[in-house]
């Protein structure tokens, strides 16, 4: 075999493939090493908390308001993390630069700045709740009470009766009344229960002609749901005095109730098979 010598062209050439194929290799490498920090960095990106910055505004002479505190801990039970938490009232002219910015005629408010997108849960609670002007996100339904900034009045305001007969351990759980009215955005902490042997429970009965418990009796701003104007027809009387009674609807949730003019107890019919 013959041999290159050192100082012919050959071994040049050779040399300066063999430099040529190093350097490729250490560029590859270099390349690829930049390439999998890159896709490390971002997927680290992504994996990391979406910071947020919330600012909420409550309104000053409204101790009644709408409590944001549920949907707050919605958003921290989410992988965020609060870089920033600023409570106003709408008596400082910094809110009240806020509120004419996004156009908020609705108070408490809150507005989230910052990674809002980065998380898909997030992104859809948004679109539902209120709608998103680039990296801000303004809260437009809130639940009642709330203070209406263009009238200065409190809406959404009731008071709730749940009326039973409480000899009637068959009757239904009254209770259900108020997730029905939370469904629909009102708050139903305050609500109070009357025995028909109670005073105040007879005379709810006498003055409005009750004949069937449990019930529930609601007073105050109810208008302002459309929703549950919509559909209290098919359930319940409208009162000359605006009290809202619910009464033909013990049939149709096919529940066991008092019937007063009967003085017994209602039981639904058993469903019966078709097959």
């Amino acid at each position: 075999m013959s041999k290159i010598k050192l100082n012919t062209p050959g071994f040049f050439i050779l040399t300066g493939l063999i430099t040529i194929g190093i350097i490729t290799s250490l560029v590859l490498s270099m390349i690829i090493g930049f390439s999998l920090k890159e896709k490390k960095e971002i997927a680290q990106e992504k994996a990391s908390p979406a910071e947020l910055a919330l600012t909420i505004i409550e309104a000053d002479d409204c101790q009644d308001c709408f409590s944001l505190d549920g949907l707050i801990n919605t958003l921290l039970s989410q992988p965020i993390k609060i870089t920033e938490k600023n409570t106003l009232t709408d008596a400082d002219p910094s809110a009240n630069d806020l509120l004419d910015k996004y156009s908020i005629d609705k108070l408490p408010a809150l507005i989230i700045q910052g990674e809002i997108h980065k998380n898909k849960t997030l992104d859809s609670l948004w679109q539902k709740l209120g709608e998103t002007v680039d990296d801000t996100f303004i809260l437009r339904q809130i639940g009642y009470p709330y203070k209406e900034i263009s009238s200065g009045k409190v809406r959404g305001e009731i008071e709730i009766t749940l009326l039973e007969d409480q000899s009637c351990d068959e009757c239904y759980d009254a209770r259900g009344h108020l997730t029905a009215l939370s469904s629909f955005g009102f708050t139903t902490d305050k609500a109070m229960t009357l025995d028909k042997q109670d005073t105040k429970g007879q005379a709810l009965i006498d003055k409005y002609q009750i004949d069937k418990l449990p019930t529930i009796v609601i007073t105050g701003d109810l208008s302002v749901s459309p929703g549950f104007n919509e559909i209290w027809p098919e359930y319940g009387s409208q009162e000359t005095d605006g009290t809202f009674i619910f009464r033909q609807g013990l049939d149709k949730l096919g529940v066991t109730y008092k019937d007063l003019a009967l003085d017994q107890v209602v039981k639904p019919n058993p469903v019966v098979s078709t097959n």
